[in-house]
């Protein structure tokens, strides 16, 4: 029953219309063209992917069951890619394993050396599975197994072999340990999310480096005595493969010796040019990876209804012409409990989850002509659909952005003014055409302008006329009904009307109980205005941001002029701000690693000149990565970093073993004729050099060809593997294979040659 103001006792039937109706749709979620229910799941910080999504499959299987009229199903799963790099990891590691160990059968002509290697490496492997920690593992192996095998064929006894085998190469390991750490370690200081990866790669090294130190000097010796003391064959002969190649050093290391100065000025020279390399490689933060999946976001910049815009949608969908694997689409407002997006009924979201690259490449295109021929008035943005490494090391800064301010207290500009010189801005650049950012998005609204004056004058209450206003617009929610935990909202909707008779037929009263319609106190009108506010801590700003720019600083300067001649205040945020300083901060790191590096080889060497010997290699490696990674057409990012921290290490170690031996063989002959550098001639000297050079050369020819080349083999089959694994990872095996292919090849012939100028004594 309803009182009326007379005391008449009416039935609520007799003056409204009461039925049970559905609640207004504001947005849609379509998987296909099918209206769906979508939940989206966030794992939290402290789980595991790979512990999660089995447990929600499995609830996903309860469902089904549960629910047999409905389908159920899994979209973007981002465990995806976890379980990819998992998978390209392990078919690397069988076949790496395999064509590793093929190669030290084919340089060893024993059975046995390569068993005691397969026996060690697993010890170490279990610390750290990552495919490049391998490396230095089968690396402090090769090297100790070389050394004994060395001294057998010296005739030494088997257990003086062994002990002296490790011992005459423990501190050159111990101190290529430590130099690989003293590259490594500096980098966790980076800030950010590089700073976060190379902590936990410099922690997963300095494990893994000191457990497969002591792996060569206790567990090897241990296997190499029980392979061999009831054989009969007391050492592994070399291979007729090794004596082919070692035929061949011979002879290149020969031409060396006789043409040692302009050998040096060709390889010294390579060291600028190797660096000069680096210049020409992109930069990027991750490697690029191939995505089949696109996401289309789509503003009809027009107010329409969401039963509109999932018209629009599905008439889309219906032309579409190429094939789609997957189609998800969010329509108007986005009802997620964590959403942290832009809502409005004038917006549309679509995944689309394609077969092969080149499906998805004609239908972009597709997409764009579609849209700018049927609905001009809208705004399209297509990208990439953004993964879990996406989320994790993409930014959402642009890349250059220029902030505009008034110069009052933050007030908006007006679009009058800020457009003119948003397209002024556009004539300072050739190479990225400038976008409006949102806070110069403008769109069509409805403005309501309350009379304020008239609302006085008969004596009306504004708030009275606004709370009118926002129930004549909405539903009016009056109760709640509520049973067996059912909730029913009790509302009171708008009769179907346009806004001119809507305003006529609303009235308000006064305190006089004078009845007046709204349309006497609002004016209305479509107009254009900011569809955003975007404001900082100094004050409201309009943006204009560039997508890739040649010379930032003469836009900056352009830039100010142009705010300057317009009474404006400008100031610039972006990427490229926060890059060079992440450059600044890896220049600064890196010069602390090298200086580290070259104490700890001074006190291995007891000399200050000999490690710069070992510092000048570095470049020559870097010089192999870059020319591969240029050639393969792919840029300097965080996995092709770690790939040549990792390459360096070895090449370090390389050098620091060939440094110690031609000072060990220098010692043992001047010992064993009673002289001295001093007391030395000057002839005998230099000739006790170049034997010195040629030692080395051989004792480490082997370890070092078999370091890199089955490093080299372990690491190719990702550069053949596809999916998204092997894009990540293929980065940092082109690093490792360029730096080691011509690097080591340089450091060869380079460190014998600087030890000679260094070392020869003048007449």
């Amino acid at each position: 029953p309803v009182r009326a103001r007379d005391g008449t006792i009416l039935k609520l039937k007799d003056v409204a219309k009461v039925s049970i109706g559905s609640e207004k749709i504001l947005g849609y979620h379509l998987i296909g063209k099918e209206a769906g229910l979508v939940i989206t799941a966030h794992k939290q910080a402290s789980a595991k992917m790979n512990e999660v999504m089995p447990r929600i499959y499995e609830a996903i299987e309860y469902f089904k069951d549960d629910y047999p009229n409905i389908d159920f199903d899994v979209t973007q799963d981002q465990s995806i890619l976890l379980n990819a790099g998992i998978g390209n990891l392990q078919t690397s590691l069988l076949f790496g394993g395999s064509f590793a160990f093929a190669v030290l059968f084919l340089f060893i002509g024993s059975v046995r050396l390569p068993i005691i290697i397969g026996i060690s490496l697993p010890l170490s492997v279990v610390i750290s599975f990552l495919l490049f920690r391998i490396i230095g593992l089968i690396d402090n192996s090769i090297i100790v197994l070389d050394n004994i095998t060395r001294h057998r064929k010296e005739g030494l006894p088997l257990i003086d072999a062994c002990v002296k085998g490790v011992n005459e190469v423990m501190s050159a390991l111990i101190s290529s340990v430590l130099t690989t750490l003293a590259v490594f370690v500096p980098l966790i200081f980076l800030s950010g999310i590089t700073g976060a990866l190379f902590f936990d790669q410099a922690v997963s090294v300095a494990i893994v480096l000191g457990v497969s130190l002591l792996v060569a000097f206790i567990v090897l010796p241990l296997l190499y005595r029980l392979f061999f003391e009831n054989s009969k064959k007391k050492y592994a002969d070399d291979s007729k493969g090794f004596l082919f190649i070692y035929g061949l050093y011979k002879k290149a290391f020969g031409f060396t010796l006789r043409y040692k100065a302009p050998v040096f000025i060709v390889l010294f020279l390579m060291i600028p040019l190797a660096i000069l390399l680096g210049y020409l490689l992109p930069t990027a933060g991750l490697p690029e990876i191939e995505k089949t999946e696109t996401q289309v976001s789509i503003n009809w910049n027009e107010p329409i209804e969401v039963h509109e815009n999932r018209r629009r949608i599905l008439d889309f969908f219906d032309a579409i012409p190429y094939e789609v694997a997957i189609s998800e689409s969010d329509i108007g407002i986005n009802q997620f409990l964590l959403f942290q997006g832009n809502n409005s009924v004038e917006n549309a979201l679509i995944y689309f989850m394609f077969p092969n690259m080149d499906e998805k490449k004609k239908a972009e295109e597709y997409f764009r002509e579609y849209f700018s021929l049927r609905f001009p008035l809208a705004t399209l943005e297509i990208e990439d659909a953004p993964n879990a490494f996406d989320q994790l090391f993409a930014s959402d800064k642009p890349y250059f952005e220029a902030r505009f301010r008034n110069l009052g207290r933050g007030e908006l500009i007006e679009w009058e003014k800020i457009e003119p010189l948003a397209y002024k801005a556009a004539r300072f650049t050739n190479d990225s055409v400038p976008i409006f950012g949102d806070g110069l998005i403008r769109e069509s609204v409805l403005q309501l302008n309350i009379n304020s004056d008239k609302i006085r004058l008969y004596n009306l209450n504004e708030n009275d006329v606004k709370e009118k206003i926002k129930n004549s617009f909405s539903n009016y929610l009056v109760t709640e009904i509520k049973r067996f935990g059912e909730v029913t909202p009790v509302v009171i909707r708008d009769v179907n009307d346009d806004l001119s008779n809507t305003l006529k037929r609303v009235t308000v009263r006064n305190n006089q109980n004078g009845i007046y319609t709204l349309d006497q106190f609002i004016d209305y009108e479509f107009t254009q205005d900011y569809k955003y506010l975007t404001a900082s801590d100094n004050g409201v700003y309009h943006s204009i941001i560039w997508d890739n720019l040649e010379n930032e600083q003469a836009l900056s300067n352009e830039l100010v002029k142009l705010a300057g001649s317009n009474n404006l205040l400008v100031d610039f945020q972006g990427r490229i701000f926060d890059d060079k300083e992440n450059l600044r901060q890896l220049i600064f790191i890196l010069i602390v690693s090298v200086v580290l590096l070259y104490f700890i080889l001074s006190a291995q060497f007891e000399s200050f000149s000999q490690p710069i010997i070992i510092v000048l290699t570095l470049p020559l490696g870097l010089g192999g990565a870059f020319l591969v990674l240029l050639t393969m057409g792919e840029s300097l990012n965080i996995m092709s970093s770690i790939g040549m921290i990792v390459m360096l290490g070895i090449m370090v170690n390389d050098a620091i073993l060939k440094v110690d031996t031609m000072n060990r063989h220098m010692q043992e002959k001047l010992g064993a004729q009673g002289l001295s550098r001093k007391l030395a001639t000057s002839a005998l000297y230099n000739q006790l050099l170049e034997e010195a050079m040629m030692r080395a050369g051989t004792i480490r020819l082997k370890p070092i060809l078999m370091t890199s080349i089955t490093t080299i083999l372990a690491l190719l089959p990702v550069v053949f593997s596809s999916g998204l694994g092997a894009d990540l990872q293929r980065p940092l095996v082109y690093s490792v294979i360029g730096g080691l292919t011509i690097g080591t090849f340089t450091a060869i012939f380079f460190i014998p040659l600087a030890y000679w100028y260094l070392q020869k004594k003048r007449v």
